[in-house]
C-alpha cells in the first residue's frame, strides 16, 4: 500500500471529522456577534452542515468511481477549504449559514472515498486492520475538534478557528496530489473491475441489503441512546456542560485503544466474532451507566463503549469495502448515507422517550438491541 498516499488521505479524513464539531464550544461568541441565540445558531453553523454533509454522500460515491477517488477527495478538500474562507468573511448568520452548508457537502465526499480507497488498494486479509488505523484520523479529528475550536476560538475569535480548519482542508487536498506525483501507480491500485453500479441497482443484492441495513440499525441504536449521555450526565450529577464534554471524550480513547489492539484481534479471531464481542461490549458499556450511579463507573463504561463500538462498526466497515468491488465508491457512500440516517433516526426517536424517562432506559434499550443487530450480521457471514 503506497503509505505517504495513506499518510495524506488520512490529513483529509482529520479535517473532515474535525470540521463535524468545530462549532460547537463557539456557538456563544457567534450568537453575541450575531444578536441572536446560541440554539439559533446551532442551526445555521451546525444542523445545517450534519444534513449537508449526510446528503452528499450518496452523489459523492458514483463521482468517485467516475473519476478517481484520490483525485475527487482532493477536489472536495480543496473546496471545503474554499468554504471555511466562506464563514472566516461571512458578514451575517444567513452567509454563514451558506458557507457551512456548502463545507458539509464538501467534507461529505472526503472520508467514504478514503474508505473506498482502502478497499482498492489493500487485499481482503488486511483490510479490517489498516481500516481501523485509518481511523485513527477520524478520531482524533472528532475528538480535537471541538477542544481546537473552543481554544482557537478562545485566543483569537471563532473566525479564527474556521481559518485553522481551511489551514487543515487544504493541506488535506494538497498533500494526496503530491502523493499521487510521487506515487502515479496508486491512482488506481483496485482489486476489482473497474464498473459503475446504480444505488437502485446495488440494493437489488441480498447481501447489499443487508450490509446497508445493519449499519442502519446500528447508528439508530447506537447513537439513539449515546447523543444523551452528555446530557444525562449533567442532570444526573450535576456536572458542568464541560466536565460532561471532557468526560465524554473517554469514548475516544477506547477507540484508539481499539485501533492499537486491531492487529492482535484480527490475528486471533474471525470478523463475526469481533463484532460480537465489540456489541457485548456495548451492551456492557451501556449497562454500567444505566445501573451504576457512579460517576467513575460512567466514565470507565464510556472507554468500554468507544472500544466496543468501534469493534462492531470497524467489521461493517470491512464488510462494505467488499459488498460491491467493481463500484466501491457508491458501496461506501451508501453504507454512510444509512448509517447518518440511522443516528438521527435513532436520535429522533430517542428524544421524547428521554423528556419522559431519562437516560438509562435508553442505555438498557441499546443494550439489549445491539448483540441482536450484531449477532443478524454475524449469521449472515456465517452463510456467505
Amino acid at each position: 500500500m503506497p503509505i505517504w498516499l495513506f499518510a495524506a488521505l488520512s490529513v483529509a479524513a482529520f479535517a473532515s471529522a474535525a470540521s463535524m464539531r468545530v462549532a460547537d464550544s463557539l456557538l456563544p461568541e457567534m450568537a453575541v456577534e450575531f444578536a441572536t441565540t446560541p440554539g439559533a445558531v446551532a442551526t445555521s453553523v451546525i444542523t445545517t452542515f450534519t444534513v449537508a454533509y449526510g446528503a452528499i454522500q450518496i452523489a459523492f460515491g458514483p463521482i468517485g468511481d467516475r473519476f478517481g477517488k484520490v483525485r475527487t477527495i482532493a477536489v472536495a478538500s480543496l473546496l471545503s477549504a474554499l468554504a471555511q474562507i466562506g464563514c472566516v468573511l461571512a458578514a451575517t448568520a444567513d452567509q454563514l449559514s451558506l458557507a457551512r452548508i456548502v463545507a458539509g457537502a464538501a467534507a461529505g465526499g472526503v472520508i467514504p472515498l478514503c474508505l473506498a480507497w482502502i478497499g482498492d488498494v489493500v487485499s481482503f486479509e488486511n483490510r479490517q486492520r489498516v481500516l481501523a488505523r485509518f481511523l485513527l484520523g477520524q478520531i482524533l479529528g472528532l475528538a480535537s475538534g471541538q477542544a481546537l475550536g473552543g481554544w482557537i476560538g478562545d485566543a483569537f475569535g471563532w473566525r479564527a478557528s474556521f481559518l485553522m480548519l481551511g489551514g487543515l482542508f487544504f493541506l488535506g487536498g494538497i498533500a494526496p496530489l503530491i502523493a499521487l506525483k510521487l506515487q502515479p501507480a496508486s491512482m488506481t491500485g483496485a482489486t476489482g473491475p473497474a464498473g459503475r453500479v446504480r444505488p437502485l441497482e446495488a440494493l437489488s443484492r441480498p447481501h447489499v441489503r443487508m450490509v446497508i441495513s445493519t449499519v442502519f440499525l446500528e447508528g439508530a441504536a447506537m447513537y439513539g441512546a449515546f447523543s444523551y449521555i452528555g446530557t444525562d450526565l449533567q442532570l444526573r450529577y450535576g456536572v458542568s456542560v464541560a466536565a460532561a464534554g471532557s468526560l465524554l471524550t473517554a469514548f475516544a480513547l477506547g477507540a484508539l485503544g481499539y485501533a492499537i489492539a486491531v492487529g492482535r484481534l484480527v490475528s486471533i479471531m474471525s470478523r463475526a466474532r469481533i463484532a460480537i464481542l465489540g456489541s457485548i461490549a456495548l451492551a456492557v458499556g451501556f449497562a454500567l451507566i444505566a445501573l451504576v450511579p457512579l460517576l467513575s463507573v460512567a466514565l470507565a463504561a464510556l472507554v468500554i463503549l468507544g472500544f466496543g463500538f468501534y469493534m462492531l462498526h470497524n467489521s461493517l466497515q470491512t464488510e462494505a469495502t467488499q459488498m460491491i468491488p467493481e463500484a466501491r465508491g457508491t458501496a461506501l457512500a451508501m453504507f454512510a448515507s444509512m448509517l447518518f440516517i440511522g443516528q438521527a433516526a435513532g436520535v429522533a426517536l430517542a428524544g421524547p422517550f428521554f423528556d419522559r424517562v431519562g437516560g438509562p432506559p435508553l442505555y438498557l434499550a441499546a443494550a439489549f438491541m445491539l448483540p441482536i443487530i450484531a449477532a443478524r450480521f454475524a449469521r449472515a457471514l456465517a452463510r456467505r
